[in-house]
Formats: C-alpha cells, sequence, structure tokens
C-alpha cells in the first residue's frame, strides 16, 4: 500500500489552509492519504474506493489545548491578531460573542475540527445536525480521542489487523508543562460561551460519540474491555528502542518516502 505525502517535503500538511486538492500530493499513484489535510469532494475523486477514517476529540479541551500550544496570534480579539499581549482565554471568548445564526468556522481557532472535515462551504446551506449526519454518513469510522484505544481496536476490527498493526507510542505531545490550565478549570460561564462559539464541532462531536458507542455495543461491551486490556499491556511491552517507534514525525515521513521509492526503483528492475 503506497502513502500520498505532501508534495512539500518539510511540511507534514497535505494543501496547508486550503481543501485538498489534486497537486497537494507528490506522487501520481497511492491508496493511502494519511497526513493533516482539509477535506474535499476530490479525495473521492482520487480515492473512489477507500475507507474512510477520522477522529474527533471533545471541541472545549481541544480548544483550550490549542490556545496553550498555537502561536497567541491567531487567537484574534474583535478581528484583530493578538500580536503583541498574551491574552486570557476568558478575554477570547467573551471578544468572540457568536450570534444566533450562522458562527465562523476558522482553522485552529472556531471550530477547527468542521474546519479540517472541510465543511465551511457545505455549512452555507446545511445545518449544523445535517453536518454532522453528514459525518457520520460519510466515514466508515470516526475515532474518538477520548476513547483511542477502543478505537483503535474498532479501527483493527474494521480493517482485519493485529495489534501490532495499530500499536503506538506517544510523539508531538501537549505536555502538562506548558499547560496553566484545563477546561475544568474554566467558570460555568466561560464554558457556556466557549460551547456556543464551537456549536458546530459540538454538534459533530455529539453525533459522532453517539454513533461511535452504538458500534461498541455491538462489537460487543465485554469483548471489548477485554481487548483494550491486552492491547494496552501490549503497548506498555512494546520495545521502546525499536528504530522506528522513535523517529520523530519529519523522520519517519523521509523514511516512508525512502522507502517507497527503493519499493517503486526494485520492481522497475
Amino acid at each position: 500500500m503506497r502513502i500520498g505525502f505532501p508534495k512539500n517535503k518539510k511540511d507534514n500538511y497535505i494543501c496547508k489552509h486550503k481543501p485538498f486538492t489534486k497537486d497537494c500530493i507528490n506522487q501520481t499513484q497511492y491508496e493511502i492519504i494519511a497526513n493533516h489535510h482539509v477535506w474535499s469532494p476530490v479525495v473521492d475523486q482520487v480515492l473512489p474506493n477507500a475507507t474512510k477514517i477520522t477522529i474527533l476529540r471533545e471541541p472545549l479541551s481541544q480548544l483550550v489545548s490549542a490556545f496553550q500550544y498555537f502561536w497567541p496570534g491567531i487567537f484574534s480579539v474583535n478581528g484583530f491578531p493578538n500580536n503583541k499581549t498574551p491574552i486570557s482565554f476568558e478575554k477570547f471568548i467573551e471578544a468572540t460573542n457568536p450570534s444566533s445564526g450562522k458562527i465562523a468556522i476558522r482553522e485552529n481557532t472556531h471550530n477547527p475540527m468542521a474546519f479540517d472535515l472541510g465543511l465551511s462551504a457545505m455549512y452555507n446551506y446545511k445545518s449544523e445536525e445535517e453536518l454532522a449526519d453528514w459525518l457520520v454518513d460519510y466515514y466508515d469510522l470516526v475515532m474518538i480521542t477520548e476513547y483511542f484505544d477502543e478505537s483503535l481496536i474498532l479501527l483493527k476490527d474494521l480493517l482485519s489487523l493485529e495489534f501490532s498493526d495499530i500499536a503506538y507510542l506517544k510523539s508531538n505531545e501537549n505536555r502538562n508543562s506548558k499547560k496553566t490550565f484545563h477546561s475544568s478549570d474554566l467558570s460555568e460561564k466561560t464554558k457556556q460561551q466557549a460551547y456556543a462559539m464551537d456549536r458546530v464541532d459540538n454538534a459533530l462531536y455529539k453525533k459522532a460519540n453517539e454513533t461511535f458507542w452504538e458500534k461498541i455495543k455491538l462489537f460487543g461491551f465485554e469483548k471489548m474491555k477485554k481487548e483494550t486490556k491486552a492491547f494496552r499491556f501490549y503497548c506498555a511491552r512494546m520495545d521502546q528502542d525499536d528504530y522506528l517507534m522513535n523517529l520523530n514525525v519529519w523522520e519517519f515521513i523521509n523514511f516512508m518516502r525512502n522507502y517507497q521509492k527503493d519499493e517503486n526503483d526494485e520492481k522497475e528492475d
């Protein structure tokens, strides 16, 4: 299976900041798109028979994490970039003042999951609930970050994989040392304002989470409990010195680029 990589070799985003197009991929033939990208209908043109998988995170916790991870300047106040003095999360939320009509969808800061899922244009003629229905109908599996191991077990079942195919080590994590607050520290007023601002993402997450637990019910709660326990044991015992497991994002992408190039050269010979 060949992976389609970003045309820019120094980036792990495909078509950064804009919807996916054919010329965003470096290769002409591939079966997998796994890097960050903004979805567009072109995905179905280049991979018409693909199994479609995505992952969502609880919107408030994602926003709080993003606020402490990204450059402060992207969190504008009243339309003006926050370039000088960092503002508080509460001030950013209060300045947004979402209306009762359509709300903003922006990369990283306002309904970022809807942005990455390419729903900005669709939102012009669909409600939040209709977008959520489209999401669970379109994707074969919507994984949930808060239940990551369970999500991987469902992925394994969907694609007939083994533990060795889904085992992981954490990388590029926004570590607690960077965080000065968590979503649980916010006042109820700020939480409600944030939920109102991100109500597209909230609708997506609510529907996806409901569908996720329906899938687990079909899979079997007791079976899921046993497989998750075994999987966590497998990951804990995984060799931490394994070469591939210790590559950072860029090193792994370059490794796979070279691996696929060597593989193609061998086929030509």
